[in-house]
């Protein structure tokens, strides 16, 4: 359980927030966007710098959706790289930060 809650860390909060406020995404699967269990990849720190590579599912009130988020931690903040939704149903949607 310990790993889960672990790779629940600021990627997943900065990816969950983007997607939550994504007006796409709200239309690929609905409104009410709430994360799903479990959050796998990975999550690397060294020091002040960091990777992460990590996959969750949401559900919205019409359909569900597999999201992959990249993401990077410099100077000790991290910041989203790309974050990419796979609906159940439809084409995914990707976003890439730069």
């Amino acid at each position: 359980m310990w790993v889960i809650t672990l790779l629940k860390g600021e990627p997943y909060e900065l990816s969950l927030q983007y997607i939550k406020e994504n007006t796409q995404v709200a239309e690929m699967i609905g409104q009410s966007i709430e994360p799903g269990w479990p959050v796998l990849g990975s999550i690397t720190n060294s020091g002040t710098a960091g990777h992460s590579d990590i996959y969750y599912a949401i559900r919205g009130d019409v359909s569900k959706a597999t999201v992959h988020v990249k993401a990077s931690k410099h100077l000790n903040e991290w910041q989203l790289d790309e974050v990419i939704v796979t609906p159940t149903d439809g084409q995914a949607m990707v976003q890439t930060f730069h």
